[in-house]
């Protein structure tokens, strides 16, 4: 990827990040709703990990850790997005991604295949 000072080559993060809420299924009982009206912020972390998904779209793990890399690289060259990554293991990535299912993330129902040709799955944003 090629960048000069000032550049950026790719869509932008959304900025500024949308805090996104807890949620409770519509079946739990009334505890754990009021347990997710009472979660105020995500981890900065995990609002990260949601913009990558409403800027790029449907991704697998494997994608999205693919753009984590790639924004991280800009990141580091020119200081752009305005919203900095945060800098994750591929493991603690796929933590944050499995912490805000459900949180603004979801299952797509679908499933893509990783380099290595196994089947994986789709996640989405679901606001």
């Amino acid at each position: 990827m090629s960048t000069r000072q000032g550049e950026w080559f790719g869509p932008q993060l959304p900025l500024p990040l949308s805090r996104p809420r807890a949620a409770a299924r519509a079946s739990d009982p009334d505890t754990s709703h009021d347990a997710a009206d009472s979660v105020k912020n995500l981890r900065r972390s995990q609002q990260y990990v949601l913009a990558l998904f409403r800027t790029f779209g449907q991704m697998t793990d494997e994608r999205a850790w693919s753009k984590h890399q790639e924004v991280f690289a800009v990141y580091r060259t020119v200081g752009l997005p305005p919203v900095a990554p945060v800098k994750m293991s591929p493991s603690g990535f796929r933590s944050r991604r499995s912490e805000v299912v459900g949180q603004g993330l979801r299952d797509s129902g679908r499933k893509g295949l990783t380099a290595s040709g196994r089947r994986a799955t789709i996640w989405e944003c679901s606001e």
